[in-house]
Formats: structure tokens, C-alpha cells, sequence
């Protein structure tokens, strides 16, 4: 059993290097940092966005112009999502009111809905 194990383990290191490899290779020829994709996907940005964002890193003016625009994308990213913030609290703020006036209208009736 552990000759089969040790044996698996064995023949699994020159496939998990060379995977290792190739994605090292993959991401120097064509660039970009998957930590910043990521991220950039979970605040909302499309791959587009965060593609433009990346393509000013190397303009040799210290990423000034690269601080700037994700400067001003995330203003507007942050506007945008207050805006749906307040339109949800006001659907929300109307919903709670068109239940508890349902509530109300069966408690009247003598039906208790929780």
C-alpha cells in the first residue's frame, strides 16, 4: 500500500511542475496578475476595465496615470452602487409597507400571519 502511495506521490511531482511551469510561462508571455483580475471581478469591474487598468502599469510615470484612472473608475463604481443601494432601500422600504398592511388586513379578519 505505501509503495503505491509513495510511487503515486512520485509521478505526480513532474506533472504538478510542469503545470506550475506552463501557467508561469502562459502569464509572462501575455501578462496580467490574476490577483488583481480577481479582485477587480469581485468590486464589479469587467475583465475589460481591469485590462485597461493593468495596460498603464508600465507607462514609466511612476503608475500616476494608472493610480488615476482606477481612481476615477472606482468613483464611479462606488457612485453607481449607491444609487442601486438607494433604489433596493426603497423597494424594500415599500414592500415592508405594502406587508404589514397585508398583516393588518388579515389580522382584522382574525388571521395571525407571522
Amino acid at each position: 500500500m505505501w509503495a503505491y502511495v509513495i510511487r503515486r506521490v512520485w509521478q505526480m511531482l513532474p506533472t504538478m511542475l510542469g503545470v506550475v511551469l506552463l501557467v508561469f510561462i502562459l502569464f509572462n508571455l501575455f501578462g496580467g496578475d490574476p490577483a488583481y483580475v480577481l479582485a477587480g471581478k469581485t468590486v464589479g469591474f469587467s475583465l475589460e476595465e481591469v485590462r485597461e487598468m493593468l495596460d498603464l502599469y508600465d507607462l514609466g510615470d511612476g503608475q500616476v496615470t494608472q493610480l488615476k484612472v482606477a481612481l476615477a473608475k472606482f468613483a464611479e463604481r462606488i457612485e453607481r452602487l449607491e444609487r442601486q443601494k438607494a433604489d433596493i432601500d426603497r423597494v424594500v422600504a415599500e414592500l415592508t409597507r405594502a406587508s404589514d398592511a397585508m398583516k393588518a388586513k388579515l389580522a382584522a379578519r382574525g388571521i395571525v400571519v407571522e
